[in-house]
């Protein structure tokens, strides 16, 4: 059995946008997937997975990042942010950023 204390084995990045769209598939997630007992989440028994959502920056004061802060607000654990402009013509930035983040941060 993987121990509380022990690194992850697996980090797993859920790309995703800062749209309504997006936070019902994020819902979704969290209400399927994000029970199996393999992940680790927010302080609890934990599994050998940890997951978390990757999003970048909506247009500043925009009613889609005012969503997602409140969104980050309830769920912070969930997030991994980028300090990249989301949007699809930065999909290779947003990969770039995460796989820096990865490398830098990651304990799997």
């Amino acid at each position: 059995k993987h121990a509380v204390e022990e690194d992850p084995l697996l980090f797993v990045g859920v790309y995703t946008a800062p749209t309504s769209e997006a936070r019902d598939r994020r819902t979704e997630i969290r209400q399927t997937y994000w029970l199996d007992t393999l992940l680790r989440r927010n302080g609890g028994p934990s599994g050998p997975i940890e997951a978390r959502f990757v999003v970048g920056q909506a247009d500043e004061g925009s009613e889609a990042q005012e969503a997602l802060e409140a969104e980050v607000a309830a769920h912070p654990e969930d997030f991994l942010r980028l300090p990249v402009r989301e949007s699809y013509t930065n999909l290779t930035t947003k990969t770039l950023a995460f796989l820096r983040w990865f490398s830098l941060n990651s304990r799997a």
